[in-house]
């Protein structure tokens, strides 16, 4: 099934020559709903790729979140990574500038070559399953990863795009999955839940099942897609395709299990298991890496009877999306504890950023989205191996920023001020506890 994409309103770009040095030469056809792709050339005659947001940023705590994570996308390097050559916080509209974008993605070669062979899927996938790790490992998690997201380069070799960094927070559900992104969204992005590196390794799944069987995992029309996602059972790829054997279903039931404590750690981890699963009796593909390991984040739940009544209105307008990042991913060779050191140290820096995009920002939504980002921090840092008093501390810390998150998405004023009281404490503890430790 491929999702109609309406064709954006004229933008910014489009009334000016040349953006950030560059000169705007056409809207590229594969844009994304939350984004627009722009072929564009340097001085020097240079091919590039102007990304740019579909609509300005609203809320100013934007603005810091995109150059903490466009810093932390032009850093990332690798086979699968197009090169960012260019950062620039425009006015109302944040600017990516990268190496030139292939003109094909895997979404296009699914439709016209699904089922793809498994030996070949491995050989696309692969690398892309490190690149994702890797920038899991950075505190950056792509925030719309689906077949488009997927630049093909000559018939084999897949890059990754820009992540979405340029997307508001905020950004409008329908945009954000216009091309048809909801085919591929876990179930948490799905309940605007933040979306940390395990929604990835669904999304990850959810397109190794469109190329192996040829078709996403669930069909119909947007709504019964989401109410899927969220309710139905991951799909046995075996009976799609009986040739590929009954054990790879239980790599995509794991994959795609809706709580996403009970996923893969990684995304390496799971091609290795699917490359077991599928018993090849090929060369084995390389990967350049162990599987990684990730501490399972504890996972914000809300009750069925508030999610089923949200389905039909989320479904409708696509997915409610909601922004976030995994900070304190974890990269090592065993399912061993991150040292706890290096965690809290990553807490500090990632603590002092979000307070500063928390105290920016101007609507209920943007508060809400910012005070679950630290929530899910504070409960990541306190799974690793710590002392007592400092996990008890996060613990607390992470319960404060959850009720602050409940009642800014409510727009409940009394329990925003008992629950900002309750931070301010839980804050108080976890420098305590930090500095004694």
């Amino acid at each position: 099934m491929k999702l109609a994409a309406r064709k954006p309103a004229p933008s910014w770009v489009e009334e000016r020559a040349v953006v950030c040095g560059y000169r705007v030469e056409r809207l590229l056809s594969n844009h994304r709903g939350s984004e627009l792709r722009y072929a564009a050339r340097r001085a020097d005659g240079a091919s590039a790729t102007l990304v740019t947001s579909a609509r300005p940023f609203q809320d100013e705590s934007d603005r810091p979140r995109f150059r903490r994570l466009a810093r932390r996308r032009k850093d990332l390097r690798g086979p699968a990574f197009i090169p960012v050559w260019d950062i620039e916080d425009h006015p109302n509209h944040p600017v990516v500038v990268m190496a030139a974008y292939p003109a094909r993605t895997l979404g296009e070669l699914l439709e016209q070559e699904a089922p793809l062979a498994p030996e070949r899927v491995m050989v696309l996938l692969a690398p892309v399953a490190e690149a994702i790790d890797l920038a899991h490992s950075s505190g950056v998690v792509h925030r719309t990863l689906g077949s488009d997201s997927l630049l093909l380069e000559g018939s084999d070799r897949l890059l990754l795009d820009s992540f979405g960094v340029v997307v508001p927070r905020d950004a409008d559900p329908q945009a954000l999955n216009q091309a048809g992104d909801i085919r591929y969204c876990p179930p948490e992005q799905l309940r605007a839940e933040p979306l940390e590196a395990a929604g990835n390794i669904y999304s990850l799944t959810a397109i190794i099942v469109h190329a192996l069987t040829g078709k996403p995992p669930y069909h119909g029309a947007p709504p019964a897609i989401a109410s899927s996602h969220l309710l139905d059972p991951p799909p046995l790829v075996s009976k799609r395709v009986p040739v590929l054997g009954v054990a790879v279903d239980a790599v995509i039931e794991r994959g795609m299990a809706k709580d996403p404590r009970d996923r893969h750690h990684s995304a390496a981890e799971l091609m290795h298991e699917l490359f077991e699963a599928l018993a090849f009796r090929v060369a084995p593909i390389p990967l350049t890496s162990k599987p990684r390991w990730v501490p399972p984040l504890a996972s914000k739940r809300r009750p069925i009877a508030r999610v089923l009544p949200a389905i039909a209105v989320a479904a409708v307008c696509g997915a409610v999306a909601a922004a976030a990042f995994e900070p304190f991913s974890a990269v090592d060779d065993a399912p061993r504890a991150v040292p706890a050191a290096a965690a809290w140290n990553r807490l500090a820096a990632q603590r002092a950023e979000l307070r500063e995009e928390l105290v920016a920002a101007r609507s209920p939504r943007a508060q809400s989205a910012i005070a679950a980002e630290l929530a899910a921090a504070y409960q990541s840092v306190s799974t690793v191996d710590q002392p007592a008093p400092l996990a008890s501390a996060a613990r607390s810390a992470s319960a404060a920023y959850a009720d602050l998150a409940a009642a800014a998405d409510a727009g409940a004023a009394r329990e925003y001020d008992a629950a900002s009281s309750a931070v301010a404490e839980a804050e108080r503890k976890v420098t305590a506890a930090s500095g004694n430790r």
